[in-house]
């Protein structure tokens, strides 16, 4: 997934990853406390910064579209192979 976005993270010890930030920040970007996080100049999860904030959102639409789609793959091949 990460060479398909091109976006590579390196672990900063803490639970959250950009991906699951961006589609958080897809639903709710305050829920990530976005303009505290820019304010106090810690924009950046793991080494990849979520500012500016549109374009991590559409980050966050793209991979939850690209999860849709292989979960939907996955669960039509498994109705197909029971029939």
């Amino acid at each position: 997934m990460e060479e398909e976005f091109g976006i590579f993270e390196e672990s900063e010890g803490f639970h959250d990853t950009y991906w699951l930030t961006a589609m958080q920040m897809t639903v709710d970007p305050s829920s990530v406390r976005y303009e505290e996080r820019v304010a106090a100049g810690r924009a950046s999860i793991n080494g990849v910064s979520i500012a500016p904030m549109d374009k991590t959102i559409e980050v966050g639409v793209r991979l939850m579209q690209y999860r849709i789609d292989n979960t939907s793959s996955v669960i039509r091949a498994a109705i197909e192979g029971v029939r």
